[in-house]
């Protein structure tokens, strides 16, 4: 099974990433390398340097691999109250 996870290269996407592979699933691993880190992404996973807002940039990875299911772990969770 392609798992697609985005934010691969932050803490949560990484986990689920290295969870993933564990289980023998292929992970197809997105991440701008805005705030993520390529080093947490496990080296097992295809990882490709994309930015969700770039439509084309998507579009790319789905026509490259055939993604089964997707994973999206947001960059920023939005906090009244900083």
């Amino acid at each position: 099974m392609n798992i697609l996870v985005t934010g691969a290269a932050g803490y949560i996407g990484s986990v689920c990433s290295e969870f993933l592979v564990s289980r023998g699933m292929s992970v197809i691993a997105l991440d701008s390398l805005v705030e993520g880190h390529r080093a947490a992404v496990p080296p097992q996973a295809i990882f490709c340097q994309v930015d969700l807002g770039n439509r084309p940039q998507i579009e790319a990875v789905f026509a490259q691999h055939k993604i089964d299911a997707v994973m999206h772990s947001p960059p920023k969770l939005w906090s009244p109250n900083p």
